[in-house]
């Protein structure tokens, strides 16, 4: 309920703002995402089989230009990749698995290695634990 609260009230959010701003962003991308780079290319990556999601990774992302091989690389902000399942989630044969945004056409290596890394099982999985444990309430308020 003080999650909510907090929410609700936009404090996290301007909170984020003054973040982006500090770190020379452009804080009104907030209220504004259309003004957020977009990649010129999206590949639906669907589903080869049906089963239950074991297992994935999203590192193939850098070979689109998201990341840094070196501290000299420069980073597309444009691209990246949108995974539509989380571990545990059931998956039906050709149902999207993921989204690739690209400024290039040529993705198929991408594509391969997603499949790769995004593994299926036959049997429900469960999803992982996300928190542990709450150390202390009511603080940061």
């Amino acid at each position: 309920a003080m999650l909510a609260d907090r929410v609700a009230s936009g404090r996290p959010l301007d909170t984020f703002k003054t973040f982006l701003a500090a770190q020379g962003g452009d804080a009104s991308v907030v209220d504004r995402p259309e003004l957020l780079p977009t990649a010129a290319y999206r590949f639906e990556v669907p589903a080869r089989s049906s089963g239950y999601v074991s297992g994935m990774a999203a590192e193939q992302a850098m070979l689109l230009g998201a990341g840094r091989a070196t501290k000299d690389s420069q980073i597309d902000l444009a691209v990246g990749i949108l995974l539509h399942k989380k571990i545990g989630d059931r998956v039906i044969a050709g149902e999207p698995l993921a989204t690739i945004h690209a400024n290039r056409e040529q993705v198929e290596e991408v594509v391969e290695m997603l499949y790769g890394s995004i593994r299926l099982s036959p049997d429900p999985v469960a999803a992982p634990t996300l928190v542990y444990e709450v150390i202390g309430e009511g603080r940061g308020s």
